[in-house]
């Protein structure tokens, strides 16, 4: 499988050196610009767990402001007629300066047949439905996405490697099938022996175990099959797998599943996903759940439906839940649980501008073993205008 890979790499690199030395590029973009009306938070729980995260006490909080969340560009170069090369640069905190800047994907796109794709470069895993069709604020008719997607894994999920897809067309679908061979999730950045770990800030978020070498010396494998285009419908579903070593050493293992749906039948937009994931032999987190193998199970439900139109502008209501909780593989110790509710309005006052609004509920528990339960209560009302170009 390896070989595979490396010999799909040099086949791309050698195929590039006969395009000619000056490409056009096409930029596009979007911006997410945000108000928020109304946020309160409280962030309470034992003594012992809120002395472990360096919190001091109960704390009552409310918020209000306006803000870019997200200034995104992208930029496309076709090399020649069967490959091209992509860039996504995402912004965050924009004030005098920017705070943060992302790559979210860069990667060579070669098309040797009509039904088959090879991506290198940092791509997008082909992770789910909502990681490749959703994640955008332009793509989404609800505001913020699903938070154990967006803040624990990392929206877009995006790794060094590369991938191949093969596509088939049968009477009743197309069918998508997907390797991939990547770096990987790596332990956390302030301890290798570490995958995840109940501590703030920062140690709670895979995303920033996504380094830009390797940590260790195997790749991260994986797949995806998608069936589209059920019946000629605009449904879909499929299954995703991921399996890597997390650790420097390569011996400890982490495991992810993923099933999907997605459907568009007369005109309710139904995008439903499960998550799974094992974690083997992981000291950070067992201060959490209480052993070191644990895994996490939950999933998510997003339902729309273009109710009314406005001067021919449609509006389409909206409501999402979500639920994920996790534990250890023995269930010995204690549970994480995420829950979160949201519904809003969105209004396409344009084909390039949506106007949002939004409310959403979030309650986290996080345990912290032998020290009792970190809880945390959030309610928001935001109005958001996402504009593409």
């Amino acid at each position: 499988m390896r070989s595979k890979l490396i010999i799909l790499c040099a086949l791309a690199v050698l195929a590039g050196l006969r395009t000619p030395a000056v490409a056009k590029v096409v930029f596009t973009g979007y911006g997410n610009i945000q108000m928020t009306a109304h946020s309160q938070y409280k962030i309470f729980g034992d003594p012992a767990a809120l002395s472990a995260l360096g919190l001091p006490g109960i704390r009552d909080a409310h918020t209000r402001g306006f803000n870019i969340e997200s200034l995104g560009l992208f930029a496309t170069t076709n090399l020649r007629e069967d490959m091209d090369f992509l860039v996504d640069f995402t912004y965050r905190q924009i004030g005098n300066t920017t705070g943060e800047t992302r790559l979210q994907y860069a990667y060579l796109e070669y098309r040797p047949r009509e039904d088959v794709t090879g991506r290198v470069g940092k791509i997008l895993l082909p992770f789910g439905f909502y990681n490749h069709k959703r994640f955008y604020p332009f793509q989404r008719i609800e505001l913020t996405a699903p938070l154990f997607q967006r803040t624990i894994l990392g929206l877009p999920i995006a790794h060094l490697g590369a991938d191949v897809q093969k596509r088939f067309q049968t009477t009743w679908s197309r069918i998508e099938v997907d390797f991939y061979g990547v770096n990987g999730y790596g332990a956390t950045p302030s301890n290798p022996n570490q995958f995840r770990s109940p501590t703030l800030p920062g140690g709670l978020i895979l995303s920033n175990n996504v380094g830009a070498t390797n940590n260790n010396g195997d790749v991260a494998f994986g797949g995806r099959i998608n069936f589209a285009e059920l019946a000629g419908k605009d449904m879909e579903t499929g299954a995703s797998y991921y399996r890597g070593a997390w650790d420097g050493s390569g011996k400890h293992f982490l495991q992810l599943i993923n099933t999907h749906f997605h459907g568009n039948l007369s005109r309710l937009d139904v995008v439903a996903e499960y998550l799974h994931m094992d974690v083997e032999e992981d000291s950070g987190f067992a201060a959490a759940v209480g052993e070191k193998h644990w895994m996490t199970d939950g999933g998510f439900l997003v339902m729309s439906y273009p109710l009314w139109k406005i001067r021919e502008m449609p509006l389409s209501p909206f409501v999402a839940a979500e639920y994920t909780v996790s534990h250890g593989k023995e269930r010995r110790g204690d549970q994480e649980k995420m829950a979160g509710y949201r519904a809003g309005l969105t209004l396409q006052a344009m084909e390039s501008v949506r106007i949002k609004l939004e409310a959403s509920y979030l309650n986290y528990i996080l345990p912290i073993y032998g020290a009792g339960k970190l809880k945390l209560e959030l309610y928001s009302a935001v109005l958001g205008l996402v504009v593409s170009f």
